[in-house]
Formats: C-alpha cells, sequence, structure tokens
C-alpha cells in the first residue's frame, strides 16, 4: 500500500495559511501605557493614541483619539493603573485592556469608525456566557482581549483564582462584534 499523497495545490494553500497567521500574527503588537511610549498609531494611519500621565487628576492617566482625517481629539479612556491595546488589522477598531486593580482586567472593544461604539467585553461575558456566574465568583478575575481573528472577531482570554478556583483558572473565548461569545480551545 503506497502512503497517501497530497497534491502540490493543497501544501502550497496550506503553507500560505500558516504564513498568513504568522504574519497577522507579528503586526498584531500590544502597546502598553504608562511607559516610554507616549503614542500609538493605527495601522491604517487615520487614528493616534496619546497618553497623558498623570497631572494631579484622578484617574491618574487619560488616553486621548485623535482622527487626523477628521482633524478631531477627544478625551476617551481614563486608567489608574495601566492599559494595554491591540489594533484591529484595518485600524478601524481597538482592543484595550484595563488592568485596573492587581485582582482584576476588564477587556474593551472600541469601534472607531462613524458609530464610536465601546462595548465592555467584561459585561459581555458576564451576561451571555451561560459559565459565567462560576467564572465571576473568584476573587481574582483578568478577562483580556489577546488578539484578533478578523475585524469582527476577537480571542479572549480569561483567567483567575479564587474560593471557586483556589488553584487558578484559565479559558479562551471568541466574540463577534455582533455580541456572540464561544469557548474556543487553548
Amino acid at each position: 500500500m503506497s502512503p497517501p499523497t497530497v497534491s502540490v495545490k493543497t501544501a502550497i494553500s496550506f503553507v500560505l495559511t500558516i504564513a498568513f497567521c504568522f504574519v497577522l500574527r507579528a503586526t498584531q503588537s500590544r502597546q502598553s501605557f504608562p511607559g516610554g511610549r507616549t503614542t500609538s498609531k493605527s495601522p491604517n494611519g487615520r487614528y493616534v493614541i496619546r497618553n497623558i500621565d498623570y497631572d494631579g487628576s484622578t484617574p491618574a492617566h487619560r488616553l486621548l483619539l485623535e482622527d487626523r482625517s477628521k482633524k478631531t481629539s477627544i478625551q476617551f479612556f481614563s486608567y489608574d493603573r495601566g492599559v494595554d491595546l491591540l489594533w484591529s488589522p484595518n485600524g478601524s477598531r481597538l482592543i484595550l485592556n484595563d488592568h485596573g486593580g492587581s485582582d482584576f482586567t476588564d477587556a474593551y472593544v472600541f469601534l472607531l469608525d462613524d458609530s464610536s461604539r465601546r462595548i465592555k467585553v467584561t459585561e459581555e461575558l458576564r451576561t451571555k456566557y451561560p459559565d459565567s456566574a462560576r467564572i465571576f465568583s473568584n476573587d481574582h478575575l483578568y478577562i483580556e482581549g489577546v488578539s484578533w481573528i478578523d475585524e469582527e472577531t476577537i480571542r479572549i482570554k480569561v483567567s483567575g483564582y479564587g474560593g471557586v478556583d483556589p488553584k487558578g483558572y484559565e479559558a479562551f473565548f471568541i466574540y463577534t462584534l455582533d455580541g456572540a461569545i464561544r469557548k474556543a480551545p487553548k
């Protein structure tokens, strides 16, 4: 019996798919504030996020969103400890992870085009995922957007520990901007 053969077309398709995934990963770099860098530019060049550090106000840091095509600038988020950002591939959307305390991280998605909608992914998970009561019963809960799958879909990491999961908990989810949530493999 001869070994199964793979067509050249199938092999090329597989290699191109793997290469595309690596390129997409490489273009998705997290940018953290506060830190040495004070700005983050969207991949399409339209938007710039500018971090403003402590000026005596509370919360201690503010993020300004500059729209270069409209020539506008608005304050769109305030935070105390630290945040990290992850632009969508075309730059019209943004994941923001707010590391607001030693016991929690909240994830947000901002739709920056004309709607300027803000989605609190933490609340979406709490209200739409059936097993969320167990997850949210832990004392420490970290919900982070970790990557864009496409312009409408993100991968979320949920981790934590506490009374329900004293040895820790980690799970991944796929969230689509229409509000659907499903568990994903690690």
